[in-house]
C-alpha cells in the first residue's frame, strides 16, 4: 500500500537532491546497506558489522544514516 510509496519516494529525494543512493542487500541470512555517492561513485557507508534480521529494519537505518549524511554534509 502507501507505506512502500513514501519509502520509495524518500529514498528517490536522497537520490534526486543529494545524489545519495541507500541499497538494502541480503547477506548470510541478514540484510545490510550500503550508501553511494553517485556524483563520484564512492561507497559512503556500508552496515555490514551490524546486520538486520529483518528488510524493514534495514530499510529504516538506511534512512536514519542518509539524514545523518546530509546533516554533516550541510555543516560544512
Amino acid at each position: 500500500g502507501c507505506r512502500a510509496a513514501l519509502w520509495q519516494q524518500a529514498f528517490r529525494f536522497f537520490r534526486e537532491k543529494y545524489m545519495l543512493s541507500g541499497e538494502i542487500y541480503i547477506f548470510k541470512n541478514f540484510w545490510n546497506f550500503d550508501i553511494e555517492d553517485i556524483n563520484n561513485s564512492i561507497q559512503l557507508y556500508t552496515s555490514d558489522i551490524t546486520s538486520y534480521s529483518t528488510y524493514e529494519e534495514a530499510e529504516l537505518e538506511c534512512l536514519k544514516k542518509l539524514i545523518e549524511i546530509v546533516k554533516k554534509q550541510n555543516v560544512k
